[in-house]
């Protein structure tokens, strides 16, 4: 009796035991949305995020689907807790009541543990309370459907989650903002005339592009040398540039069709980009950049360079190191001579070739050190 007894007790111990050691794994488990609406057309993106509270544990994940086109990748085998990323572009004939269903199988080596994830897709619903069209420059025409001469009327476009974003009245006209991107928006309409008893209707906007762009000025290491850059917003197509210049000489086109441009002025000085879609919408932008007195040339006790303002001739001159070379650049930044001589304290340059303009003049010493000063030549 006694002995089993004992047989029983441990065996009581042992199953308890195994009950604690396999209590003590912790089954590993995704974080963040595990679903995604969008249209047919647009591409989205589901991210798997995995944890694991052992933290000796490893996770890795693996997927299946029965969607056409849809795509996994995944860092498995190279990080602890694995992270994936599900993308898909559905087509027309994707659109369903249902939302479409991929599975990623967590295993830590001793769980697993299956995730559904979804994506619903929307078509393009009939539209009740309007129609509308879409210009090459992102802007909207609303067509209402009832009579526009004796309704009054006024819209109000939400996002997704039901943020109201923006209320117009007394026009069919919308151009949308550009920090609205593409995407599923609510457009409710209210009758106004409708009051007390409000008739509104409710429709859904697609929104596909926005052509928009913006000029950045960003601060460079050189006195008054600033980074003119254009911005483009949400993936706009290929654009084109013409720069422009104001300063005291007056308006001059830029020999430059670059998105971005680097400057250095010496004078207040306005810059002027125009920017074309190729589909008959274009974008004027101006940037003023006003000169910083404290990165302006100041008298240089090493070099001088005389007249200045000067016309066919140029004087320079060391009273230090003795000079070797001399470079000349516009104040755009591009070089446009550049000397090099024996060692010497004057040098007479040529300068009937330069235009009437603000130059920028690079004064070379055979110690290694360089001079720059603010030059205008003025041709009578």
């Amino acid at each position: 009796m006694k002995k089993q007894l004992r047989f029983s007790l441990l065996t009581t111990i042992l199953l308890f035991a195994g009950t604690v050691l396999f209590a003590q794994n912790h089954i590993p488990y995704t974080q963040g949305s595990k679903s995604a609406i969008t249209v047919i057309g647009s591409n989205v993106c589901l991210n798997i995020l995995t944890a694991d509270d052992d933290p000796g544990d490893t996770v890795r994940i693996s997927w299946s689907t029965s969607v056409t086109g849809a795509t996994f990748t995944h860092n498995s085998g190279a990080v602890r807790l694995a992270t994936g990323q599900i993308c898909w572009t559905p087509a027309a004939a994707d659109t369903a009541g249902n939302p479409h269903l991929f599975f990623v199988t967590l295993d830590d080596g001793t769980d697993q543990k299956v995730d559904t994830f979804s994506i619903t897709v929307y078509g393009f619903p009939a539209i009740d309370s309007f129609s509308y069209s879409e210009d090459n420059c992102g802007n909207f025409v609303l067509h209402p459907r009832f009579n526009i001469w004796t309704d009054t009327f006024y819209f109000r476009l939400y996002d997704s989650a039901n943020n109201l974003l923006l209320t117009f009245a007394d026009t069919n006209y919308f151009s949308y903002n550009p920090n609205y991107g593409p995407g599923r928006y609510l457009l409710r309409t209210f009758m106004a005339n409708k009051v007390p008893v409000s008739n509104m209707r409710q429709d859904t906007l697609i929104l596909r592009h926005k052509y928009g762009v913006s000029l950045n000025k960003t601060a460079l290491s050189e006195p008054n040398e600033y980074l003119l850059e254009i911005q483009k917003r949400f993936g706009n197509p290929l654009l084109t540039y013409e720069w422009y210049r104001h300063n005291s000489l007056g308006w001059d086109t830029l020999m430059h069709t670059g998105s971005s441009l680097t400057v250095q002025v010496w004078e207040n000085t306005t810059y002027m980009i125009v920017v074309d879609n190729g589909q008959g919408c274009h974008d004027t932008l101006s940037q003023l950049i006003q000169v910083d007195p404290n990165g302006l040339s100041q008298p240089d006790p090493g070099a001088v360079i005389y007249p200045n303002p000067a016309g066919n001739w140029l004087n320079l001159e060391s009273t230090s190191a003795s000079l070797v070379g001399v470079s000349i650049h516009t104040i755009n930044g591009k070089r446009i001579l550049w000397k090099q001589f024996s060692a010497t304290n004057h040098y007479l340059l040529d300068s009937r070739y330069l235009d009437s303009g603000i130059y920028v003049v690079r004064l070379f010493m055979n110690d290694g050190s360089i001079h720059t000063q603010r030059l205008q030549i003025r041709k009578e």
